[in-house]
């Protein structure tokens, strides 16, 4: 079966920006099974509205939760939350479809690069991106596949990592990873991020 890995991308951010058309070409030469590298643009990038964004992702992705047992979802910033929101409205497994199997349903794995739940001085548009609550236990739910999330020890948004971190671990369980320097991973290369969607894709 071939395995699909779609990433999100960043506020104002597009296929082409940062490290997004650098990893879709790395993973392009790895050895193994069949693999699809797909980038899903938020509409509206520069001030992206949740449920727009939702309803974008929705039609990519669909809005049935075994739709995307084969798939690694990947978010970058402002990606991420918009993969939360979506994974939160994903509808359960089909009538007679055991609750075990409903909960195996979902992507293979969240990827969130430079995750956040808050900004250290956020600007009117991403507000109601930090205001508006998640379903949380939908959304845990619907990432029985594992949550792992990568952060860095200077980013200028989210200066206390160790807060964030705790957060993401509290909520989601996440296995949270901390790179020095890291900033907020918006090179046009990231090894840190490769190797993670490498690890996740063995």
């Amino acid at each position: 079966m071939t395995k699909r890995v779609v990433i999100v991308p960043r506020w104002s951010g597009h296929a082409g920006d940062d490290w997004y058309p650098w990893i879709r070409a790395q993973l392009s030469q790895d050895p193994g099974p069949s693999l699809q590298v797909d980038v899903v643009e938020l509409p509206n990038p520069d001030a992206p509205v949740i449920e727009q964004c939702v309803a974008a992702l929705q039609s990519a992705l669909g809005t049935r939760a075994e739709a995307l047992r084969s798939t690694l979802l990947v978010g970058h910033s402002v990606g991420c939350q918009a993969l939360l929101r979506y994974l939160a409205e994903l509808r359960a497994g089909d009538v007679g479809v055991g609750a075990d199997n409903e909960r195996a349903a979902g992507p293979e794995h969240l990827l969130c690069i430079a995750g956040w739940w808050a900004v250290d001085e956020p600007w009117p548009s991403i507000r109601p991106w930090i205001d508006t609550s998640v379903a949380l236990p939908s959304l845990q739910s619907n990432t029985a596949g594992g949550v792992t999330v990568l952060l860095s020890s200077d980013d200028p948004f989210t200066r206390d990592w160790r807060t964030n971190k705790a957060t993401w671990e509290q909520r989601l369980d996440a296995d949270v990873r901390v790179v020095q320097g890291g900033r907020h991973f918006n090179a046009t290369q990231e090894p840190a991020v490769l190797q993670l969607l490498r690890e996740r894709l063995t």
